[in-house]
């Protein structure tokens, strides 16, 4: 299981998307491939914010046909064992002194639940935690 992050499901609703990202997602088996509803709160609230217009309405709809297309039945709720994983990251990380973004720990708790790789451009920001990741951007 491959749990892709919000930055790198964005990439491929752009209208030119990268070739390296693309390359990488066109090498994994589609049932593989998952997402987050953690993910999906952070692409459709970014959507929302944008202005009306045709921009806004293309990139919805390629939100949209992504969710159908490439995830129907595959995104991972934040759910009872995501939040307990999440819990323990982030005390962790306040012991250490490091700051992350909730959203950044929450979609670690998933991973970590389900033992998936994650899919990500950031690899600083999960870096410090033990779970496999990889970067579309140079896999």
């Amino acid at each position: 299981m491959i749990v892709l992050d919000s930055n790198v499901t964005s990439a491929l609703m752009q209208p030119h998307q990268n070739g390296s990202v693309r390359t990488w997602l066109d090498r994994q088996p589609q049932a593989t491939l998952w997402t987050t509803s953690v993910s999906v709160l952070e692409i459709r609230g970014g959507l929302l914010l944008l202005p009306e217009g045709r921009r806004r309405g293309a990139l919805m709809a390629a939100f949209d046909r992504m969710l159908v297309e490439l995830f129907v039945g595959r995104i991972l709720p934040f759910d009872h064992e995501a939040a307990e994983n999440s819990a323990r990251i982030q005390a962790d990380r306040i012991r250490r002194g490091i700051n992350k973004e909730t959203r950044d720990t929450q979609i670690a708790g998933i991973v970590m639940s389900r033992r998936a790789t994650l899919a990500t451009r950031n690899v600083r920001d999960f870096q410090d935690l033990d779970i496999p990741l990889v970067d579309p951007w140079i896999a």
